[in-house]
């Protein structure tokens, strides 16, 4: 604001003083020329500043939203290995029979091995193997952390700490006990 204001009190001292050097119709056109060039200035100024801003804006969305994208890769990526893991070591009771003949996977769990004596008791929820949390939006708008930070605030940071809540959890995987 005070960017703008410095130079518009700079034109106006300027516009009075040509219409104080040259009385008369001359002074007073070029204090209007002045004047017009004067608003035109501000004007375009004004606009210069608010398209700026409005690219910022566009820009950080965009970050912000590959940022979201390469982290729903992530996931994705995280709960399909996750639950081929669950499925092998966990496998459809309808698919025993076949892996018992196949008889590569007979004595695969001996009382040494960590999932012995575990057995499928059925489907329901699991949790995710991978922790998501919501960024940390900075502190000043001088630093860039990454991730970066939610464009729209607090609002936009409830989301996606509701987004990450639902993302925690697989539903419908083998459950072993």
């Amino acid at each position: 604001m005070l960017a703008n204001a410095i130079p518009m009190l700079g034109s106006v001292g300027s516009i009075v003083f040509v219409a104080m050097a040259n009385p008369g119709p001359r002074g007073t056109l070029a204090a209007g020329m002045f004047l017009l060039a004067s608003v035109g200035f501000i004007g375009v100024n004004g606009w210069r500043q608010r398209s700026q801003h409005q690219a910022a804006v566009v820009g950080a969305r965009r970050e912000y939203l590959a940022y979201l994208a390469d982290l729903r890769g992530t996931v994705r990526h995280t709960a399909r290995r996750q639950r081929e893991a669950a499925l092998w070591s966990s496998p459809d009771p309808r698919s025993l029979a076949a892996i018992a003949e196949e008889r590569s996977r007979v004595w695969e769990r001996r009382p040494g091995h960590p999932e012995y004596l575990h057995t499928r008791v059925g489907v329901g929820e699991q949790p995710l193997a991978l922790e998501l949390e919501a960024p940390e939006t900075p502190p000043s708008p001088s630093s860039t952390p990454w991730p970066p930070p939610p464009p729209t605030g607090s609002s936009s940071r409830t989301a996606t700490s509701r987004t990450s809540r639902w993302r925690s959890t697989c539903r419908r995987w083998p459950v072993s006990s």
